[in-house]
């Protein structure tokens, strides 16, 4: 695996959004019902998950001690991005719009 910052950014990125995407679709869908940032949590981790599994069964990746720990924090940096992301895009969009 290349664990230069240029991939490290793509693949935080790329979870962030689809958590972001995830959590707000399970928020519409039960109505806000549950804490966002619990649900932002659990779709970020899944989605990492769902991703490393990608990387290991289907790209050949071993998963030796680098390879855990990179993906530990790919995970926590990948939650805190989607914690701030939608949320915030929608505010800023909707204070640029001008009325």
């Amino acid at each position: 695996m290349d664990y230069t910052a240029t991939n490290v950014v793509a693949t935080v990125t790329i979870i962030a959004t689809i958590s972001s995407l995830l959590t707000e679709f399970i928020k519409k869908l039960t109505n806000d019902k549950f804490s966002a940032n619990l649900v932002d949590f659990i779709t970020s981790i899944v989605s990492t998950f769902v991703y490393v599994g990608y990387l290991v069964i289907y790209q050949g990746y071993t998963a030796d001690t680098k390879f855990v720990v990179y993906w530990i924090f790919i995970g926590i940096i990948s939650w805190i991005g989607s914690m701030i992301g939608y949320d915030k895009v929608k505010q800023t969009l909707a204070q640029l719009v001008v009325k």
